[in-house]
């Protein structure tokens, strides 16, 4: 637990959807807790996350300073990694590393 986490309600383990709880289709679905938020900010910063979930986790992030904070960090470090250069193998690395998927490919095929 996280000291964002204290204070608020626990969180239900193997819940895979964000429910409403009010509703009927939500029976037996966790209420959305930090946890759930928390795992679905990827895909709602990818734009892939239901139109439903997404608008119940961004009524979440409204009124929570802490997912807020765990968001804008989130975000933060994407950019950040995609500014760096990808790293580039030493060439006579790169040729050892070609050489042998030869030799392992050539295997694979002789044994197939």
């Amino acid at each position: 637990m996280t000291k964002a986490d204290e204070g608020v309600a626990p969180s239900y383990r193997g819940a895979t959807h964000i429910g409403n709880p009010a509703s009927s289709a939500a029976v037996g679905v966790a209420e959305l807790t930090h946890e759930l938020v928390r795992g679905q900010l990827s895909e709602y910063l990818d734009g892939t996350l239901g139109e439903s979930d997404r608008r119940r986790l961004e009524s979440h992030l409204a009124a929570c300073p802490p997912c807020t904070a765990y968001r804008d960090t989130l975000l933060a470090t994407v950019r950040a990694l995609g500014t760096l250069t990808s790293p580039k193998a030493p060439l006579r690395a790169r040729s050892r590393i070609v050489e042998q998927v030869r030799r392992e490919s050539a295997n694979a095929n002789a044994d197939a």
